[in-house]
């Protein structure tokens, strides 16, 4: 993170940016006001971020392909970064020339890989700021004003066709150029013929400069912002990502990836804190207020199955109950929670088990297992049953509940114990051979009330759209002699060999080379991350051999770190998790 020092009224951050602040307290808490019009340019933070293609969340680079061509173009300016997003266009990505794209010639040669050259010295002053490609409609335009003469309604007429993909009206303008180049007299038939034939491959669409360079400002304020103040970056995104339609959940998944790529944990919800969707929550050390101690938290609108109007009921049931109890729902116990809220009118089951297996309950130190069989069989008394209990064994004037009544089996045994004494507890002999039941199953569970790894990672992947809290692989046997995580090795790139991570086989695709041999894309994950790795034919042959690669099997993989500038991993060995 930056280090932030103050001085005559400025945040003065380590990478050498300043930004306006003003002090509150207390406690102290800084506000840094980020002037978004008149950004430095020249922040190696933010260079630096797109250069590693953390550009999650980044305008228009948000794709895969976003991501990888800003990894390997690196952009260092903003023409370079105006340039990125033509590049990624159909009309560049499509245009092959010498076996190689526009687009990788254009990186190629920013990256000093490939010598420039003009083709001819007249494209200099057209095609010198980008390496001698042509990638903009306007360079087109260009191009055909200066080497056919074409006036400007004729260039207009080209930019059309290929802004609108009209194969037909570029074949019609080929005739015109070369008899255009034939009288400007600047080209031989030969070069007229090879300039139009770049012309030509553009009608797949290629950008215009204009809106690459509007698309580089907003690209370069959005990674400058996610650089600077990465918490309020990602509370933004994924407030917002309930709208990013169809796959919300998938939005919140990649989102809470990169965040942790970036240290930014992301925390379950919190019965303690109301709100709907995600929130930051300012938390303060020693009564100085600090941004990175600040958390990000799910809302109870971000889990599935829980709606707006079960939000309101929650808001609503809160209040009167917190009088009842003469404490907030921060001091609750998880006996408080299950005689006075979870049997609230109007408080569903379904939002009940959907705020445990979230974990928005786990400050109780209950486990979350426990908690769903408790409340599931306390639900079996009646409400008339759950009424008494209230009014005469939990409640402001009967405290006997703090002499020893903190968990269930307690709780029922005193009803019982009360109902056989001469009160009234239960409507009939029915009834008590009913709790009997339900208090003998409390007190002898048929299965253990213990949390799994394994299961709470996949109750919150599906109730949140991601695991927060643990992995489905932690409980695998022989998982702890893994020496790295997916993080870890997305994160470290100083480990190259010798790379142990336990894992879980997402997906395999398998490619023949031009030998004929098949190798294969193997993408593994932790319940956290993903991690693309490729696996050569000597190794996948003994993989393959193994029947050990397939889809959602728990396996130990071994490998190295790729020499390429993806850093990827190479998969060399698997062997199975139990």
């Amino acid at each position: 993170m930056n280090r932030i020092e103050i001085k005559n009224g400025y945040a003065h951050f380590e990478c050498g940016c300043k930004f306006l602040v003003k002090e509150m307290g207390p406690p102290v808490r800084l506000i840094v006001k980020a002037d978004t019009v008149n950004l430095p340019k020249d922040c190696k933070r933010t260079w630096d971020l797109l250069g590693e293609g953390n550009t999650k969340g980044i305008f228009q680079l948000e794709s895969n392909f976003g991501q990888q061509y800003a990894k390997k173009l690196k952009p260092q300016n903003m023409e370079q970064l105006a340039a990125l997003s033509a590049i990624l266009r159909p009309g560049c990505k499509n245009a092959i020339r010498d076996g190689m794209s526009v687009s990788d010639h254009y990186i190629a040669r920013k990256n000093g890989l490939e010598e420039v050259d003009f083709f001819h010295p007249d494209l200099e002053k057209i095609l010198g700021s980008t390496f001698g490609e042509m990638i903009y409609q306007e360079q087109a335009m260009q191009i055909a004003q200066h080497f056919a003469g074409f006036d400007l309604k004729q260039a207009d007429v080209l930019r059309k066709a290929i802004g609108k993909k009209k194969a037909d009206i570029m074949a019609s303008l080929k005739n015109d150029f070369i008899e255009g180049c034939r009288s400007v007299g600047l080209l031989s038939d030969e070069q007229s013929e090879e300039l139009f034939s770049w012309i030509e491959k553009s009608q797949k669409y290629s950008f215009n400069k204009s809106h690459a360079v509007s698309y580089a400002e907003s690209g370069y304020t959005t990674a400058y912002l996610k650089a600077h103040f990465p918490m309020s970056f990602f509370t933004s995104y994924l407030y917002y990502a309930k709208d990013k339609k169809p796959k919300p959940f998938d939005e919140v998944k990649l989102l809470v990836t990169n965040a942790k790529l970036m240290d930014i944990s992301i925390y379950p919800p919190d019965f303690r804190n109301q709100f709907s969707h995600f929130k930051r929550v300012t938390s303060s050390i020693d009564k100085v207020y600090n941004p990175w101690n600040d958390k990000i938290y799910f809302g109870f609108g971000d889990i599935r199955e829980v709606g707006e109007s079960a939000i309101l009921k929650i808001k609503k049931a809160l209040y009167p109950i917190e009088l009842a109890l003469e404490k907030p729902r921060s001091e609750w116990t998880w006996m408080d929670f299950l005689v006075f809220f979870s049997q609230e009118e109007g408080i569903s089951s379904t939002t009940i088990n959907a705020m445990i297996e979230a974990g928005a309950l786990d400050y109780f130190r209950v486990s979350r297992t426990r908690m769903m069989f408790e409340y599931k069989h306390y639900s079996i008394l009646t409400k008339k049953e759950q009424a008494w209990i209230r009014q005469n064994l939990y409640s402001n004037y009967n405290k006997s509940f703090n002499k020893g009544i903190d968990d269930l089996s307690k709780l029922l045994s005193e009803t019982i114990a009360a109902h056989e004494s001469g009160n009234k507890c239960f409507a009939n002999k029915n009834r008590v051979v009913k709790a009997k039941g339900v208090l003998k199953l409390v007190q002898n569970p048929p299965s253990s009330l213990e949390d799994t790894p394994d299961w709470i990672a996949r109750v919150e992947e599906s109730r949140l759209g991601t695991s927060l809290t643990s992995s489905i692989i932690a409980g695998c046997k022989g998982a702890d002699q893994a020496n790295c995580t997916i993080i870890e090795f997305m994160k470290h790139k100083e480990k190259s060999s010798g790379i142990f991570i336990a894992c879980q086989v997402e997906s395999i695709k398998t490619h023949t080379t031009v030998n004929g041999d098949e190798m294969a894309f193997i993408t593994i994950t932790d319940g956290e991350v993903s991690l693309d790795s490729v696996c050569f034919s000597d190794s996948w042959q003994d993989i393959k051999a193994s029947n050990l690669a397939f889809e959602g099997n728990m396996v130990m993989v071994s490998g190295d770190r790729s020499n390429r500038d993806d850093g990827g991993l190479i998969l060399k060995k698997m062997w199975q998790l139990s």
